[in-house]
C-alpha cells in the first residue's frame, strides 16, 4: 500500500510543479529560461517510471484487494 500511495503522490506533486511552471515546464535543462535546472521536469518522468516499477497502480490495487482485503480475484472478460 505504501508503494501505491508514494508513487501516486510523487506523480501528483510533479504534475503540480509543472503546472506552476506553466509554459516554461517543457524546456530542457540547457535552455536559458529553464526553472530550477529542469529538476521538476525530470521528477515528473522519474515519478512515472517509479509508478511502473514493481507493478502499475492498477496491479497494486488488485494485489491489495486480494491479499489485504481478501476479495476474490477479478474475472477478465
Amino acid at each position: 500500500m505504501g508503494k501505491l500511495f508514494a508513487s501516486e503522490l510523487r506523480q501528483q506533486m510533479a504534475k503540480s510543479a509543472l503546472r506552476v511552471e506553466g509554459p516554461l515546464a517543457p524546456l530542457t535543462k540547457r535552455s536559458p529560461h529553464v526553472i530550477d535546472r529542469g529538476r521538476w521536469h525530470a521528477a515528473y518522468f522519474d515519478a512515472l517510471a517509479h509508478a511502473i516499477g514493481g507493478g502499475t497502480s492498477e496491479i497494486m490495487r488488485n494485489v491489495i484487494a486480494e491479499k489485504v482485503l481478501g476479495l476474490p480475484r477479478s474475472v477478465e472478460d
